[in-house]
Order: C-alpha cells, then structure tokens, then sequence
C-alpha cells in the first residue's frame, strides 16, 4: 500500500507540472520535456509492477501527445531533419514497453496536419 502511495505521489506531481504547462500560452515550449522523461523513467525502474500493472507508459502518452503534436505543427523536416531528435531519443526506453505500443502507433498515424 506503501509502494501505491509513493506512486501516487509520484502521478500528482506530473499531474501538477501538465496543468501548469497547459496554462501557459505557449504549452508545447513552456513544458519540460526532460522533467517528463525523468519522472517516468523513475516510474518504469522504481515501481516496475505499478508501472505495467496500472498502465502508466500510456498515461504517459496520452498526456504529452497533445503537447508534442503542437511542438511539432510547425516542423519543416526537410529544412530541419534533427529537430527534437535527441528528445525523441530519450523516450525510446521509456515508450517501448508492450503497453504503450499501441498508443505510440496511434499517435504517430494522426499525421502532421492533426492540431492538439
């Protein structure tokens, strides 16, 4: 009960960070990408059996997808082919696992035209 709590604890302040994100005009800049990256990369090794159990790789898609589809929006690849690669990159691990293939899949056939 211990270990849920902490993962709790762990989720509301994610929770906090999106809704202060979200109030910023310029959401898809103003969020910290690399802060997402750590806190559940802290999820995935620290709470392994949550993580899966409760499906968390996917609350970790679901909230950034809007985010990344802004950020991106304006992207250009063929004048700017390594933008945001190294940000990508980072989420490899943390995007792979069984649960979070699917969402992955269906955020990346929305297209570049689909507006968050």
């Amino acid at each position: 009960m211990n270990r849920l709590r902490e993962v709790v604890a762990v989720v509301d302040q994610f929770k906090a960070q999106m809704k202060a994100a979200a109030t910023q005009e310029d959401a898809a800049n103003a969020f910290d990408f690399n802060a997402f990256v750590q806190t559940f990369t802290q999820l995935q090794r620290n709470y392994r059996e949550e993580y899966e159990l409760y499906g968390l790789g996917a609350l970790a898609v679901a909230a950034v997808a809007p985010i990344v589809k802004r950020r991106l929006a304006d992207w250009q690849p063929l004048e700017e082919p390594a933008r945001d690669y190294e940000l990508f990159r980072s989420w490899r691990d943390l995007l792979q696992t069984g649960s979070v293939a699917g969402a992955v899949s269906a955020l990346s056939s929305a297209g570049p035209g689909v507006k968050g």
